[in-house]
């Protein structure tokens, strides 16, 4: 509504005009198309990465626990995910179909063991009791992936629009 006609036009046409060459590339070289967007991940949760100290930081109000401690709790918990996800990717492009079966456990299993052991990680730093601890890893865990979810369709947007 603060565009004019004009502008709003304009801006209508560049945005098809992107989409429609992000159709092309993705149809030409779909690899392309998904390093760029792993690219965004990388940069999208490099950014998280501070907010997330900060919201361990408000639902933590009552510890006398620096920010920086915070900071690198969630330094320690994205670089536990990072390996997770690369050894994850890693086997992907390892196993062959055949042996689909036997990495599946694999698969599960790890996909499993990414929660438990961010929770297990704030338990022991943060020292309060199973339940209290669990309901903020969930709290936690549902406010991070909303604002992780916003800073992927901020930078996939930031991608179509400006690049």
């Amino acid at each position: 509504p603060w565009l004019t006609a004009e502008e709003n036009q304009a801006l209508a046409q560049k945005l098809k005009k992107r989409i429609g060459e992000s159709i092309q590339k993705l149809d030409e070289n779909p690899g392309e198309l998904y390093s760029e967007f792993m690219d965004l991940i990388s940069v999208t949760m490099f950014f998280l990465l501070p907010v997330f100290a900060v919201l361990l930081k408000i639902f933590y109000l009552g510890h006398r626990i620096y920010y920086a401690e915070h900071l690198l709790l969630a330094v320690h918990n994205h670089c536990f995910l990072y390996l997770a996800l690369l050894f994850l990717s890693l086997l992907e492009h390892a196993v062959s179909t055949s042996m689909t079966a036997v990495a599946a456990p694999v698969f599960t299993a790890i996909n499993i063991w990414i929660p438990i052991y961010i929770y297990l990680s704030m338990l022991r730093v943060y020292q309060q009791g199973y339940f209290v601890t669990l309901l903020k890893f969930s709290f936690l865990a549902l406010s991070y992936w909303i604002l992780a979810l916003m800073g992927f369709i901020a930078a996939i947007t930031f991608n179509v629009m400006v690049l």
